[in-house]
């Protein structure tokens, strides 16, 4: 495996809901069909995707999964095409002024030791948990989206928002990591001889999707 280097690591934060009619995707058979425009592939799950084969709706009892995080949807047979989508994306934001980023998987170690000849501990894994911070030269008060409404990091804390991350290490392409989560803390500190710089922790936290879909985290691209 060679080495990746850090400085091209991509850190975005989903923005407002928008809406997409009849964009095209890509696949075959059974699936899985991913939305062709890269831009549109986070779907916003409070919005359920409606489905088109060759114009025609595809029902519910057809569609195996859907996988919110990559725009990909995977049916219970296979279909002619051209396969459409009409829904709802989640636009994504450069994080302003990025600097650096942490990013933890735990899963808790259950202690299953019994009685027995083995003078070892046993443990299986439990509830596993996503977490992390991300650091930029910002005051956390910068609106990262040009358009309306106003975002910044100050008041989606204050709003106990659940927001949309994605961090590619390395800008990689392939290994995006994508979940939804809420901030725990935000810090600033500042020198009088250096920059003032923001400080963000992270926790992901599972979402339920309109249709029932439980969303934790997904590496991919």
């Amino acid at each position: 495996m060679s080495a990746v280097a850090a400085y091209k690591t991509t850190l975005y934060v989903g923005g407002p809901s928008t809406a997409f009619t009849t964009e095209a995707m890509g696949g075959s058979g059974a699936g899985p069909y991913q939305l062709t425009d890269t831009a549109k592939r986070v779907w916003d799950p409070a919005v359920t995707p409606s489905f088109f084969d060759n114009g025609v709706p595809i029902v519910s009892g057809d569609i195996s999964s859907i996988d919110y995080l990559f725009g990909k949807v995977t049916f219970t047979g296979s279909k002619v095409g051209p396969i459409t989508v009409t829904g709802n994306y989640i636009p994504l934001l450069a994080v302003a002024q990025g600097k650096g980023f942490n990013l933890n998987q735990e899963a808790d170690m259950l202690d299953a030791t019994v009685f027995s000849t083995s003078p070892d501990r046993i443990f299986i894994p439990g509830l596993k948990q996503l977490s992390g911070s991300l650091s930029t030269f910002d005051t956390l008060l910068t609106d990262l989206d040009s358009g309306a409404p106003s975002w910044t990091w100050s008041a989606k804390f204050t709003a106990a928002t659940t927001l949309f991350f994605e961090i590619d290490p390395g800008g990689v392409g392939t290994s995006k990591y994508r979940f939804w989560g809420l901030l725990p803390a935000l810090t600033s500190e500042g020198e009088v001889d250096a920059l003032i710089q923001g400080n963000l922790d992270f926790q992901m936290t599972p979402v339920l999707a309109a249709d029932g879909t439980r969303i934790t985290t997904a590496v991919g691209s």
